[in-house]
């Protein structure tokens, strides 16, 4: 089977390797739980091993198998397992015993011995592989509601292990009731400790350093917490904190937290910082603080099964309270151990990454393709989309309206949608508009209105920022949705493989050239699995996130969108037909449309700039 590894001690050393399938008899005593991989997460971690300054191989190895994210799927147990089944998902512990007290007890996250066992990591083979065997004492079962943010498990442990010491710490003071908290850094660990400070009922501020609005800042947001860029507001303005869980992998941000914390306050640090970085600190005011307040500061690392299991609780609860946010934060997938590559490389550089992991095989089974087509999405909803009382159930769905001077269709657009639509999200983007546009969306008061500078793209992205549907429909003014497209969106989503889709199209016109040009369209896009905008655009908001959004080009913006997201999957193309304007081929001729249309696209494709190619369709330069 293949599995990614790395040569200890020699730098960029990933490839490729081959392994023998293990075994449910590998463990003994009829212990054994034989795991087919799904996902694995990758982080720092990862990158540092790749680059030689940790890790060592198993006895007997001349490679390590690197991953310690792993999730996946019981295939086969022991005669004497009866905690899981074949079938259940589950997450493994990451360290394994030594000969310490600690890990005689089951903390072996607390070894004391100089040498530890940690898969992935040191003198154990990882996940980053099709299968692996292991004892049952190191299976965590996670409930297949979870299944899709099961990943997130243990990053997760890190957190839950450092606030959960914070507060057994904190029994020495008999009541210790925190109401304050900071979080410094937003990256994946310092969100995930927002989100669990944010369960346990306290009032968090995370810091970063980017300025908002952004994804980080946005998800951060949602739960209710404040953010904060450490641009405008330093840590040692916004204390004193109760508890600061500090997350940023920058040293010198550890002694102003130490500042920053309130009389009987914890500070817990999770970064591991290599180097040998100084700084000058006012060591006496520090040190006279920390005794005259009783503040304590601990670290967290690595995590026990008591912490996975808490942390399973709470991603529960967090679905619940929060839906959909977890998957927000699994924003880079890239298929398959094969791409592993594409997979440090996209840990490396990618912009936008909170959660970057390899699908090491489908949590629904079977393949990917380019393009899967629908009658209407009907079948689909009935087999997975109906609730106890056997009705219908639609996921939120945020329907997003770019818009410049379109008064008169808005007129129109808008109180169909309100029927078709009731309780649903729209946001309307306008452009700057000259026109009664303003005056149109104030008879609307349940209709989102949002200000950008013009650009389609870049209306779009806003309007998807400030939404909050799991999923986002991409709506042109002038275009409008069939009966039963809600539904047929929905249920093409309850297939875990697609990502995102688009309609079928008519256009509004009796002419028997424009039924034809109508189905050029969708022969054509069905077939590559590229939509423009008159189709009605739909995805997945973790996958918009994870793509960066619309390109903020000036011409091309729906295709390029396309290409990026036949990537990430599958791509539903539903045959429903969205009814969209032909005022613009009537305009012009449908003849001469078609030519300019194809024209632009082949110049696209062979590298033409958005901006030439914006001047050449409208005639002047795209607005700034």
């Amino acid at each position: 089977m293949k599995a990614i590894a790395v040569v200890p001690g020699k730098p960029d050393s990933v490839h490729l390797a081959d392994l023998a399938k293990p075994a449910v008899d590998d463990v003994p005593g009829g212990r054994g739980v034989l795991v087919k991989i799904l996902r694995v997460g990758v982080d720092g971690t990862d990158k540092e091993i790749n680059a030689a300054e940790y890790g060592a191989a198993p006895p007997g190895d001349a490679f390590l198998v690197i991953g310690h994210e792993g999730f996946g799927q019981i295939e086969a147990v022991g005669p004497n397992v009866s905690e899981v089944k074949p079938g259940d998902y589950v997450v493994a512990t990451v360290r394994r015993p030594g000969s310490s007290l600690y890990d005689l007890i089951g903390t072996n996250d607390m070894t004391t011995d100089d040498t530890y066992f940690e898969r992935g990591i040191n003198l154990r083979h990882g996940f980053l592989t099709e299968y692996y065997v292991d004892d049952a004492e190191f299976i965590v079962k996670v409930p297949q509601g979870l299944r899709e943010v099961g990943v997130l498990l243990e990053p997760l442990t890190v957190v839950e292990k450092g606030i959960a010491q914070a507060y057994e710490i904190q029994r020495r003071l008999r009541v210790w009731r925190p109401r304050r908290a900071a979080v410094m850094g937003a990256g994946t660990i310092g969100i995930l400790a927002t989100l669990v400070l944010r369960l346990r009922g306290l009032d968090v501020t995370t810091f970063g350093l980017t300025r908002k609005p952004y994804l980080n800042s946005d998800l951060i947001e949602a739960l209710g917490a404040r953010y904060e860029s450490t641009a405008d507001l330093p840590i040692l303005d916004g204390g004193p904190f109760d508890l600061i869980f500090e997350a940023t992998g920058y040293s010198p941000v550890v002694f102003d937290s130490m500042q920053a914390l309130a009389k009987n306050g914890v500070l817990v640090l999770s970064s591991v910082t290599g180097g040998d970085r100084k700084v000058e600190v006012p060591a006496d005011k520090i040190n006279l603080e920390f005794v005259l307040g009783n503040k304590v500061m601990v670290g967290t690392v690595n995590a026990n099964r008591e912490y996975f299991e808490l942390g399973v609780r709470d991603m529960a609860q967090a679905e619940s309270a929060y839906p959909g946010w977890l998957g927000r934060l699994l924003t880079h997938p890239v298929k398959g151990l094969e791409n592993y590559r594409e997979l440090l490389d996209t840990l490396t550089t990618a912009r936008g990454a909170i959660k970057v992991f390899c699908e090491v095989a489908e949590l629904g089974g079977g393949e990917f393709s380019g393009c899967r087509s629908d009658d209407s999405g009907e079948r689909i909803v009935a087999r997975r989309d109906r609730g106890p009382d056997g009705r219908r159930v639609i996921p939120p769905i945020s329907i997003i309206v770019p818009a410049l001077n379109e008064a008169d269709n808005l007129h129109q657009l808008l109180p169909d949608l309100a029927r078709r639509w009731p309780r649903g999200e729209v946001v309307v983007v306008d452009g700057g508009s000259l026109d009664g546009t303003a005056r149109i969306l104030g008879r609307f008061p349940g209709v989102r209105r949002l200000s950008t500078a013009p650009g389609r793209a870049r209306q779009m992205n806003a309007g998807a920022r400030a939404s909050r549907g799991e999923a986002l429909l991409f709506l042109h003014a002038d275009t409008r949705l069939p009966d039963g497209a809600l539904e047929a969106v929905a249920g093409a989503l309850a297939d875990p493989r697609v990502v995102g889709g688009h309609f079928d199209v008519r256009f509004g016109s009796a002419r028997d050239i424009m039924r034809l040009v109508a189905w050029f369209m969708n022969t054509r896009s069905r077939l590559s699995g590229i939509a423009t905008g008159d189709q009605a655009m739909f995805v997945r908001r973790r996958v918009f996130d994870a793509t960066g959004g619309f390109p903020e080009i000036p011409l091309m913006e729906d295709v390029e969108f396309s290409r990026r997201l036949k990537r990430r999957g599958r791509i539903a193309c539903l045959r429903l037909r969205v009814t969209a304007s032909a005022r613009k081929w009537e305009r012009e001729g449908p003849i001469r449309t078609i030519i300019l249309m194809w024209a632009l696209r082949f110049l696209y494709f062979c590298g033409a700039s958005p901006a030439r190619l914006h001047r050449w369709y409208y005639g002047h330069d795209p607005a700034s």
